[in-house]
């Protein structure tokens, strides 16, 4: 059996303020162990808040962890991690059914 942790990301940029928001959600193996329904945030932030949002102890990341450290350390674990953040036109576009 694979042993996977995806991290999904999606970012909204809100021209009337110029803001950018995110969410995100972490799967292993298909299953959600962390969600962020909707935050301030741009570039990378999603990846690192995500990271830091997973509850379960196999992947508990350090509080000054940072992201590219955790996927590393994870994956020399042989766990498999794929990450991916999809930009969407639409703030109802952020969420994650």
């Amino acid at each position: 059996m694979v042993n996977k942790l995806e991290l999904l990301g999606r970012k909204w940029f809100e021209r009337t303020n110029g803001n950018t928001y995110f969410s995100a959600i972490a799967l292993h193996n298909g299953e959600e162990v962390a969600r962020i329904d909707f935050e301030y945030g741009y570039g990378d932030q999603w990846l690192y808040a995500i990271t830091l949002a997973i509850k379960t102890d196999a992947f508990k990341a350090r509080e000054n962890c940072q992201p590219w450290q955790y996927i590393n350390q994870l994956e020399s674990q042989g766990i498999a991690v794929f990450s991916h953040c999809e930009q969407v036109k639409r703030k109802k576009d952020l969420e994650f059914y």
